[in-house]
């Protein structure tokens, strides 16, 4: 179990270290599809690429635990929450791009939007 003074000073150095929303003691219930599950410890909206490999480079360095979610589809979270950081990508990656056929969606596309986006394009 992580000590409050060492929950402290994980969250000074992610505040520094990172640019996004960050919520502090965060239900997850309110990002899971199930509306279950207890508290990240941070939660984090990384703006874009560049922070997302911060967050990760960070939490590797610090070993501070990482979670990462998408739109937290098909998640289930203990109620006693989450360790750490919690990197939920639903924001900041929702590119869709399609090139000779083949086509790419972000970790925060909706799995709905990104089949509306291949059958439009007559991909299946």
């Amino acid at each position: 179990m992580i000590t409050a003074d060492e929950k402290a000073r994980q969250y000074q150095l992610i505040r520094q270290a990172l640019k996004g929303d960050m919520l502090v003691d965060e239900p997850l219930s309110q990002h899971t599809s199930f509306k279950i599950g207890g508290p990240a410890d941070v939660y984090y909206y990384p703006p874009d690429e560049e922070n997302l490999a911060e967050s990760l480079a960070l939490c590797r360095g610090e070993d501070i635990p990482l979670f990462i979610i998408g739109n937290g589809t098909d998640i289930l979270v203990s109620d006693g929450g989450v360790t750490g950081l919690v990197v939920d990508l639903s924001k900041g990656f929702m590119g869709l791009s399609c090139r000779g056929g083949k086509a790419t969606a972000g970790a925060g596309v909706e799995l709905k939007y990104f089949l509306l986006y291949l059958t439009d394009r007559g991909l299946s």
